[in-house]
């Protein structure tokens, strides 16, 4: 690790090929991978993983894997890498986020697309963190990219066959989400995805016709 550490390539080729321990890990849980991934060293990486004994799935004490660190570091080349060792990109830190929510919160359009290129991309996983102040988890990275006003993000989504009509904690979804932050646009483009289902409700029996029920009567109080 130290090796790593300073970025001494020839120093780390010459521990693995003498069979030194690829997955050792220290007290905060880190590891080569994960240290290569977070000093940016592309090289390291790439030859850390060639080893065949280099375990891509190994998580910190915050459970946190080498591919999320490369994602909230906006390391394409790295999360490329990672993606061609077939390393696992639907692994959930304790908070139940993972890489393609990551690259979501990041605004990182050219991340999210690289990892829906990938054939065992999940799109039904979700997180346990409140997204909204009402929101007790359960969102997908569709939600999140509407939260955050991502069109683009929530478009790429779609096409890439999200579930839309996923539900969260408390039964809310991507349809009624945009709703409740005014976005027309976003309503707009997810009212034309063929799969959506505008006729859903929450767990309090709240559904989309009460949404346009409040902006009515704000309109008429103006």
């Amino acid at each position: 690790m130290l090796e790593v550490t300073h970025d001494r390539e020839d120093m780390v080729q010459a521990l693995l090929s003498c069979q030194a321990d690829v997955n050792l890990q220290d007290h905060d849980g880190l590891w080569a991978l994960r240290l290569a991934c977070h000093h940016g060293n592309g090289g390291l990486v790439r030859l850390l993983l060639a080893h065949p004994a280099c375990d891509s799935s190994l998580t910190d004490k915050g459970g946190q894997t080498a591919q999320m660190l490369g994602v909230t570091h906006d390391q394409e080349d790295m999360v490329q890498a990672l993606l061609s060792c077939q390393a696992d990109f639907k692994l959930q830190d304790h908070e139940g986020l993972w890489a393609l929510m990551l690259a979501c919160h990041h605004g990182n359009a050219n991340l999210v697309c690289l990892l829906l290129t990938h054939p065992a991309w999940y799109s039904s996983l979700t997180d346990k963190t409140r997204l909204m102040d009402s929101s007790q988890g359960g969102h997908t990275a569709l939600m999140l990219g509407i939260n955050q006003d991502q069109e683009d993000m929530v478009h790429v989504l779609l096409s890439c066959q999200a579930e839309v009509n996923l539900q969260d904690h408390n039964g809310l979804w991507a349809l009624m989400l945009a709703c409740h932050l005014g976005n027309a646009d976003l309503v707009r483009l997810l009212l034309a995805h063929q799969a959506c289902d505008s006729s859903l409700t929450d767990k309090y029996g709240e559904h989309i016709d009460n949404d346009n029920d409040d902006d009515d009567n704000d309109d008429k109080e103006n």
